[in-house]
């Protein structure tokens, strides 16, 4: 009886000895598989174009619009435009396996013809589905050509704000109408922006009937500007890998990029990584930089080193809530792949809870260096709430903080005026937003350029510079996102 204990300890150590050696040999497996996989995708994946998709690394598998019958997209190397994909499914690390999927996404969103290289970077890895619902140049669409002068509208009225115009002979993409096809829906030549145009002032090169029917004020978003999403949530197969997600970074210098995910619209002029679990929660970590997530009922600032989770129903929208920043887990997200992404960046150390509230307080702004000058055309003045992040400030003369910018528009709604360091700036139309500038007797140039992202939200750069005196050459640039009210 004594040996046959002795016999049965020895085979439990010997047993448990090699689960401990089958343990680290799995990890040395998946780590391996990680470097290797990142490795990979960086080689094949170089130099995606825009609106283009790439294949970085097995497995995945991607639906394609049936006429997209010459696309290959199976194998690593394979790149596809986003126009013919209808979704994205790829498979979470398996070292057992040898799988990992990977797929590099070049996504224009917002961002005008104008600046062709640059470009919202979606890196998807591990167990991750998506689906594209940007349809913005996915449906038919005409050649038109303008027969007289034509003002371009943000909506289909004669009362809408002008945002653009055509001469005579200028030709134009036609994507939507009304209903009764009054008025046409067109793209601004060189822009993702979607204006309205009295139909009869243009030519139309094909059947009217044949274009969408779109309803006026409803967004329009390109081919990945718009996505539902789900992914894997705290599956990270060994300490060198990442769980799986959505890894997402704005060009530098571009401003602010709007991305609506999963029925929440987020706007970033930075870096983010999001996981969405259907029925549980969708979490956006803001790793660098900082971003505005807005849905119907709520709007919040979301600092890098921070994040915001916001409960999904079972179909993976946004579900009605209140949510409210927080500091997120650093170690999770360490293991991140960001060198696969074409700005370098440092993981943003997580903020305290009480860092994140003082980001949302109301301190008293920057005393006014003038007296404001009052616009001549107001019609409708408006105090907007601005939430200002600190990009750069050699000047040392700002912070983080919130405060109120009376913003001026006119009877069409364009704004025309905004009030700043007591400073009135006349806005002027500029791409796709306003732009305003005032220099002080002391030649301190100060710069506004401002986008709507929505009836009630804006993203803004505003900038500081100072060519002269003590302070020689400084510059303070900041973020601002303004709601209202």
């Amino acid at each position: 009886m004594m040996r046959m204990v002795v016999t049965m300890k020895k085979l439990a150590a010997v047993f448990l000895l090699f689960l401990c050696v089958t343990k680290v040999l799995a990890q040395e497996e998946c780590a391996a598989l990680v470097e290797q996989a990142l490795a990979a995708t960086g080689d094949v994946c170089t130099g995606v174009e825009r609106n283009q998709a790439c294949y970085g690394n097995i497995s995945l598998t991607a639906t394609l619009r049936p006429d997209a019958t010459d696309v290959q997209f199976v194998e690593a190397g394979d790149r596809a435009d986003l126009t013919v994909i209808e979704d994205i499914a790829l498979d979470g690390l398996d070292a057992q396996e040898d799988v990992w999927g990977i797929a590099i996404l070049q996504v224009q969103a917002n961002l005008p013809d104008t600046l062709p290289g640059q470009n919202v970077t979606m890196l998807l890895f591990g167990d991750v589905e998506v689906e594209n619902a940007g349809t913005l140049g996915m449906g038919t669409t005409l050649s038109g050509t303008a027969n007289t002068g034509a003002n371009i509208r943000r909506s289909p009225s004669q009362n809408g704000t002008i945002i653009g115009s055509l001469i005579s002979g200028d030709s134009v993409q036609v994507v939507g109408r009304l209903e009764d096809g009054t008025w046409l829906q067109v793209q601004l030549p060189g822009q993702e922006t979607v204006g309205w145009v009295f139909g009869e002032l243009l030519n139309i090169d094909g059947d009217v009937n044949a274009l969408e029917i779109t309803e006026a004020g409803v967004p329009q978003f390109g081919p990945m500007q718009a996505f539902y999403f789900r992914s894997g949530i705290g599956d990270a197969a060994c300490a060198e890998a990442p769980e799986s997600g959505v890894l997402v970074q704005t060009p530098e210098g571009a401003g602010m990029i709007t991305l609506n995910v999963n029925d929440a619209t987020i706007t970033l002029g930075s870096t983010a990584f999001l996981q969405a679990e259907p029925g549980g929660e969708m979490t956006v970590n803001l790793i660098e930089g900082g971003a505005v997530v807005q849905t119907e009922w709520d709007v919040e600032y979301v600092p890098a080193g921070a994040r915001v989770r916001m409960p999904l129903r079972d179909d993976g929208r946004v579900e009605v809530a209140d949510y409210t920043p927080e500091p997120y887990n650093y170690d999770r997200l360490l293991t991140l792949p960001i060198s696969l992404l074409p700005r370098e960046i440092t993981i943003a150390r997580p903020l305290t809870q009480a860092q994140i509230n003082g980001l949302r307080a109301t301190p008293t702004p920057l005393p006014p260096t003038a007296t404001p000058i009052p616009p001549t055309v107001a019609i409708t003045v408006e105090n907007w709430t601005v939430t200002q992040t600190v990009v750069r400030d050699t000047c040392e003369i700002a912070d983080n903080s919130t405060f109120g910018i009376p913003l001026t528009f006119d009877e069409d709604r364009t704004l025309v005026g905004l009030n700043w360091m007591g400073f009135y700036f006349a806005m002027s139309p500029s791409g796709l937003g306003y732009v305003g500038s005032v220099t002080d007797s002391n030649n301190i140039n100060y710069t506004v350029n401002l986008v709507f992202q929505g009836p009630t939200f804006f993203t803004a750069d505003a900038s500081v510079r100072r060519p002269s005196g003590a302070a020689a050459g400084c510059t303070t640039t900041l973020r601002w996102d303004g709601r209202y009210p």
